[in-house]
């Protein structure tokens, strides 16, 4: 599975609290109490049940993004109305994410009828906070500007060509 965002709140400020109290003049760690403040506010819209179940913006319009194919092209998710749409959505440290980009883009050449797109996380982080993203890697499917389906976690390519037929019948 992929590496799950969920923390304990509770243990993380106090050890936030403690970080500043020993170092209240550190910028490094200043930037980092920031940045976690920032994380959880940002975060702070009600979750659901878990990081593999489907999040509350499942079967809503999507906000309109730009972001790159398989192939590095861009587009934007609204030129795509009335296709299936697969993004992997991704960070650069997340090693079961590194794992799953080939099987990504095998999978991707199995489904030409399906758009298979990448979001760097940790590049584009405004692009997938709307999707309230818990666990990488995650692959949210898109049909007709919605959401329709999520799944978390590195899978073979044989797997994920499994999974984007099931959402079609």
């Amino acid at each position: 599975m992929g590496y799950s965002q969920g923390i304990d709140s509770s243990k993380t400020n106090k050890s936030i609290d403690l970080l500043a109290g020993k170092f209240p003049e550190h910028k490094g760690v200043n930037e980092l109490i920031a940045r976690y403040k920032q994380m959880m506010a940002a975060n702070s819209t009600p979750a659901a049940a878990g990081p593999n179940s489907k999040a509350q913006v499942t079967g809503t319009a999507a906000p309109d993004f730009t972001m790159n194919d398989v192939d590095g092209k861009p587009f934007t998710l609204s030129s795509l109305k009335g296709k299936y749409v697969l993004v992997d959505f991704w960070a650069s440290w997340c090693q079961p994410c590194l794992m799953m980009a080939p099987e990504f883009k095998t999978a991707a050449s199995q489904l030409p009828q399906v758009v298979f797109a990448k979001i760097q996380t940790d590049k584009y982080e405004q692009a997938a906070a709307p999707y309230n993203i818990r666990s990488l890697p995650t692959m949210v499917a898109f049909k007709n500007g919605k959401e329709i389906a999520r799944q978390s976690g590195a899978l073979p390519s044989a797997q994920i060509v499994q999974w984007v037929r099931s959402l079609n019948s």
